[in-house]
């Protein structure tokens, strides 16, 4: 997302024209899970969409070379999950974990959900979407990793974290802090080390202030202007 959007309008669940997923999933279960609990487990066949109405969750990938998962990638309420069933074959590549201390989550068969993307212009509209985004996603991932400096593309992941799930407080922004530096260093493709310094030094100016629970951003327009500093 763009830092320009008002960050109080973001992390509220997607729309599209008249209609809300809210309302389309409104009657599927729901279930809750905690911190640290497994959604979906790699390479498990699970003929499930799902809807996260509340909290997070982060996506691993499995890489022989490290013999380990790393983090990804996440979502956020009103975000759909596992939507690779609905147009691949093969079993889930990634894990799905709860990152937040709760998520509460729909489920939807898949059968039912590719029934109300056929039934739905609105959702099918949306799919098609979001499928785009996931492109556009990956090429701007691949952009920053090329062009951008380390430094940089950890800035970036703090803009881009404040515009998923920022709350404004006054004049700063705070965000919960789910992730390790070791994973930020991994969704900004850097080291642990890196992110660290990087947090330190934008502390030291006084632009953030972090704990282990939250990130406050003190001045968001000159985080911006951060993000385009090399060094």
């Amino acid at each position: 997302m763009n830092t320009s959007i008002a960050i109080e309008k973001l992390g509220t669940p997607r729309t599209t024209g008249p209609f809300s997923l809210n309302t389309i999933f409104a009657n599927f279960p729901e279930r809750s899970a905690r911190k640290g609990d497994t959604l979906l487990k790699r390479n498990h066949s699970l003929g499930y969409v799902f809807f996260l109405t509340q909290g997070m969750v982060k996506t691993l990938s499995f890489y022989p070379e490290k013999n380990k998962e790393v983090v990804n990638g996440y979502f956020t309420a009103g975000e759909m999950m596992n939507l690779e069933v609905w147009h691949a074959t093969n079993n889930p590549k990634v894990t799905l974990k709860v990152t937040s201390a709760k998520a509460v989550y729909k489920v939807i068969p898949i059968n039912d959900f590719r029934a109300l993307v056929l039934q739905n212009q609105g959702l099918n509209q949306l799919m098609m979407t979001i499928l785009l985004e996931q492109i556009n996603k990956n090429n701007d991932r691949l952009h920053r990793l090329l062009l951008y400096k380390s430094r940089q593309r950890v800035v970036q992941f703090l803009l881009d974290y404040v515009n998923e799930i920022g709350q404004r407080v006054g004049y700063e922004y705070v965000i919960k802090k789910p992730f390790t530096h070791e994973e930020i260093g991994n969704l900004s493709d850097t080291s642990r080390q890196t992110v660290t310094t990087v947090l330190n030094e934008l502390k030291s100016k006084n632009l953030i202030h972090f704990t282990r629970r939250y990130i406050l951003i003190r001045n968001l327009e000159a985080l911006v202007e951060e993000s385009k500093k090399e060094g």
